[in-house]
């Protein structure tokens, strides 16, 4: 087994166990700009999140969501001002609410997969 594909199996565990830690169902999808939004089966959305300043190694924490997806779920590199849709089901798996995010500043991981600083969209 090769470096890519421990990758893509620890990253796949990671988003099964923490796609929601609220124990509420979601669903994910991502929208490009001018096209339909794409259903996306492994996404791990965050809330808020630590992150590092690159340029002094301080933790930051965000209020802003980031979601992180595998490239190869995607058809394209998301772009800033691309959407992400955040649904909210029911117990039948009906929608109940959507929340539109757009992307404000994609960032490859180097491993296949994509995290999306996210903002609130109107």
């Amino acid at each position: 087994m090769g470096w890519h594909e421990m990758t893509a199996g620890v990253r796949s565990v990671t988003q099964k166990t923490f796609a929601d830690r609220r124990g509420a169902a979601t669903a994910i999808a991502f929208e490009p700009i001018g096209q339909a939004a794409i259903p996306v089966l492994d996404a791990i959305f965050r809330d808020a999140h630590l992150a590092v300043d690159v340029e002094t190694g301080l933790q930051v924490i965000s209020a802003e969501p980031e979601v992180s997806f595998d490239l190869a779920n995607l058809p394209r590199m998301p772009a800033e001002g691309d959407h992400v849709l955040r649904y909210t089901l029911d117990l039948n798996g009906a929608i109940v609410a959507t929340t539109r995010y757009r992307v404000t500043e994609p960032m490859k991981d180097g491993e296949g997969g994509v995290k999306l600083a996210l903002r609130r969209a109107a």
